[in-house]
């Protein structure tokens, strides 16, 4: 593999945790909650979590082309950007409902049922052409994960914080 190969296979495994051989997409999640509570105990704001999405789709997208020839299919295993981009999507709901960890545990744990479960249609944004179709679904899951946690959190605030 010549090195800009080499780069392109460490941003989209976000860094190799696509290689994992247990659940890569949960470990590339979980790789996201981890440097989004860190990053959001230094760098409080709404923007954060949106710009971080943003910047992790960004990078699928222009190495899109490069997916196939790479990892040899269309939506490999491997590659994680798109569930690190759908998680920081969730996580950009948090200014709305406070940090600590349960907003955290509970946009991980609704960013990854929804991107399993793929409901309201999600599952045929991944019909796109290049990284498109591998990010669509993904932003789409997060998006549906982060309106659930500040739709319930709003419901339900009075009984978590009790």
């Amino acid at each position: 593999m010549n090195r800009p190969d080499r780069v392109t296979w460490w941003v989209l495994t976000f860094g190799g945790c696509g290689a994992s051989p247990f659940a890569p997409g949960t470990c590339g999640s979980l790789a996201a909650i981890a440097i989004g509570a860190l990053l959001y105990g230094m760098v409080q704001g709404p923007y954060l979590f949106p710009s971080l999405a943003l910047i992790a789709s960004a990078l699928l997208v222009l190495m899109g082309k490069r997916i196939e020839p790479i990892f040899g299919g269309k939506d490999p295993g491997a590659i994680v950007i798109d569930e690190v981009a759908g998680q920081w999507l969730a996580l950009s709901f948090l200014p709305l409902v406070g940090g600590g960890p349960v907003p955290f545990i509970c946009a991980f744990l609704l960013f990854r049922a929804f991107d399993v479960l793929k409901p309201f249609g999600i599952k045929l944004l991944e019909g796109f052409p290049d990284g498109w179709g591998v990010l669509l679904d993904d932003l789409a899951a997060g998006a549906l994960a982060g309106l659930t946690l500040w739709g319930g959190w709003t419901l339900f605030a009075d009984q978590v914080a009790s």
